[in-house]
């Protein structure tokens, strides 16, 4: 009766401690039980395949988890790149479609007219790109969540809102029979419609500031997707 008492303890015992997943304790206990436990040798028999089952399922239970921590590690790196990729793809287009290739001091109507057509038309080849951009952004923040990042990613998309405003605003002037060359507003778009020679204008600088902290933000992230951290 006593090593049976000791076997139902210790099969017990085996139980919470693989539920656990504690080696440590598991095994202190069961060399206590082989030591104290007064165990007749039948129960030594039955209990000792108990044991090293339970063993295997902690083992099990313990890379299972590893898989599943790796595969989430996985998934953040991945949605971190794509996320870093595209803000240097949508930089590359706001250059692109800011680029300086023409003066806007002193063109006439019928130039200005062209160009922002042309500036404006570049702009929507760009617009696929731009979609991807803000699904990655609701990737990130739901994946990853980084309140820096959004707020980098949602100003570059103001900063295109407001050049679609400048360049649909300066078309619709370059129209006017009378164009108004001197209002602020006029001013304020072609600053915003192109970039000056160097790109250090205000609004360069902000996107490039943006793409900067996004990439800060995630690529350590992006690291542990090749194992580098």
């Amino acid at each position: 009766m006593k090593g049976l008492a000791w076997g139902v303890i210790y099969a017990t015992l085996l139980v919470i401690l693989s539920v656990t997943n504690n080696v440590a304790w598991f095994v202190s206990i069961a060399a206590f039980f082989e030591k104290h436990g007064n165990m007749s040798s039948s129960l030594a028999t039955f209990f000792g395949p108990v044991m090293a089952a339970a063993i295997a399922v902690i083992a099990a239970n313990r890379q299972v988890e590893a898989w599943r921590a790796e595969a989430r590690a996985k998934r953040r790196a991945e949605i971190a790149e794509e996320l870093v990729s595209l803000a240097f793809e949508v930089e590359d287009a706001f250059r692109a479609i800011r680029h300086p290739s023409m003066s806007l001091v002193g063109v006439n109507k019928e130039n200005s007219l062209v160009y922002f057509e042309r500036k404006l038309s570049r702009m929507g080849t760009y617009d696929e790109l731009f979609l991807r951009f803000r699904r990655a952004q609701i990737r990130v923040k739901a994946i990853i969540g980084n309140a820096v990042v959004d707020e980098a990613v949602n100003t570059i998309h103001a900063s295109r809102n407001r050049l679609v405003i400048a360049l649909s605003a300066l078309l619709a002037e370059s129209k006017m029979s009378s164009p108004n060359n001197d209002s602020k507003f006029s001013d304020e778009w072609r600053s915003m419609a192109s970039s000056n020679q160097n790109n250090d204008d205000e609004t360069s600088v902000e996107l490039s500031s943006c793409v900067k902290t996004i990439y800060a933000e995630l690529n350590s992230i992006v690291q542990l997707k090749d194992g580098n951290q």
